[in-house]
């Protein structure tokens, strides 16, 4: 196993919570706590535009995941900053004080009163349109 340094760092943050390493991925690294059957997949060089992959094979390998685990959770690593930032959302996770089921019902609909993405919707739109093109 040769992870990427700034992924060794969460797998070493990782471990400190139940979570093992437990396979690579087409663009990550998934790390299971099996007692809890939850699992992290840090996303790792996601939209580096000199290696493209096949969304449809990313899309079926986190759809297999996603069935296969109480919970999943997804975090792109790939700077010192998005480590930090990982650490910080995970430790929410692990506090209880993260409402999954918050996320539906929380804020406006934005599709009724938002024609503009969100921040997170717009980043990973600009990177999809990076690697496939717009297919207006």
């Amino acid at each position: 196993m040769n992870l990427p340094s700034i992924v060794q760092e969460g797998k070493t943050f990782l471990e400190k919570h139940g979570y093992i390493y437990e396979k690579s991925l087409l663009r990550g690294f998934l790390f299971v706590n099996k007692i809890e059957n939850q699992a992290i997949i840090i996303d790792f060089d996601i939209c580096n535009c000199a290696k493209p992959f096949h969304y449809v094979q990313y899309t079926k390998e986190q759809n297999l995941l996603m069935s296969s685990f109480d919970r999943l959770y997804r975090f792109v690593v790939d700077t010192e900053k998005d480590l930090i930032e990982f650490v910080a959302d995970f430790n929410i996770i692990l506090s209880q004080t993260f409402d999954e089921n918050g996320i539906k019902f929380s804020g406006a609909n934005r599709s009724l009163v938002e024609i503009d993405p969100s921040v997170p919707e717009a980043y990973f739109e600009q990177a999809f349109i990076d690697i496939y093109g717009n297919w207006d």
